[in-house]
């Protein structure tokens, strides 16, 4: 399970049919258990332990439970029968809650530390939660799963799924070929200006929609044109929305997409500015 989460919904009132059964064990050297441990006189031994095949096994494993991802994780064809509700959710991760604000950022429990980022979220627990943030959420819970809220009211009809998709497709993709740029070879000086003016061309194309020029000479290094860049390349997928005819969980999701855009644009524009100043004295 710690590989990757899923539900599995069965009817086995329905039609099912076994197949065939195969004995999959690979047969192994089973090794007692060292002495110092207690012994359970009802624990039956493991099979296949020690096989050729254990090593590869392990991956096979990971292989497995992210192949289950669906398609945005690379994997197999996703879901369709179950949908997440991302109009009527709860997260505690909402900044009303007041209690838990510090307990996100770099709080570990145990021996737990930041692995590619996963120890900054898997060492967060709810221990921290005060009465008063347990209560809203209880009440959120009970209207979010009342009839009327499962009829659908309140709900703005927005595929927050796929614009989130939209948003990781668009950026990611420049963001690895930035980050692999910088892995180049920079041992004489064309090189290094290969390496810049590559930068600047992907950060171009990101901003470009977003970059107004001026008649003659392009106004890009200056602080007007890069708060309007920044404003629109971050806003594009949130303008046309009114907040105030979203859900509250909409609400959440419109403020996360809102500023994670600015920290991915102003990321951008930083590395086109630097270049810029760089293409012709690098």
């Amino acid at each position: 399970m710690n590989a990757g989460f899923e539900v599995l919904i069965c009817d086995y009132k329905a039609d099912m049919q076994g197949l065939f059964v195969t004995n999959i064990t690979v047969p192994g050297n089973y090794e007692e258990d060292p002495d110092d441990l207690p012994r359970d006189p009802n624990r039956q031994p493991p099979r296949g332990v020690g096989n050729i095949f254990s090593e590869q096994g392990s991956y096979e494993w990971l292989r497995s439970a992210s192949w289950h991802y669906g398609n945005s994780g690379s994997g197999g064809p996703s879901e369709q029968r179950v949908h997440l509700d991302l109009c009527r959710m709860v997260s505690f991760y909402d900044p009303h809650l007041s209690s838990l604000i510090d307990s996100h950022n770099g709080i570990f429990v145990g021996n737990e530390t930041s692995q590619n980022g996963w120890g900054l979220r898997r060492g967060h627990r709810l221990v921290g939660i005060d009465k008063a943030d347990v209560d809203p959420v209880r009440s959120r819970l009970r209207a979010m799963t009342s009839r009327a809220s499962r009829h659908g009211r309140g709900c703005s009809g927005v595929d927050w799924q796929a614009l989130v998709s939209t948003i990781q497709a668009q950026h990611s993709a420049r963001a690895r070929e930035i980050g692999a740029v910088f892995g180049w070879k920079s041992s004489t000086e064309a090189k290094v200006e290969a390496i810049v003016t590559k930068i600047h061309e992907l950060t171009h194309a990101i901003l470009a929609p977003y970059l107004e020029y001026g008649e003659s000479t392009p106004t890009d290094s200056s602080a007007a044109s890069k708060i309007q860049t920044i404003s629109r390349c971050a806003s594009t997928y949130t303008l046309s929305m009114d907040p105030k005819k979203l859900a509250r969980s909409e609400l959440l999701l419109y403020h996360s997409i809102s500023i994670v855009m600015e920290i991915l644009c102003a990321w951008e524009w930083k590395f086109f500015e630097w270049s810029e100043r760089r293409t012709t004295n690098y």
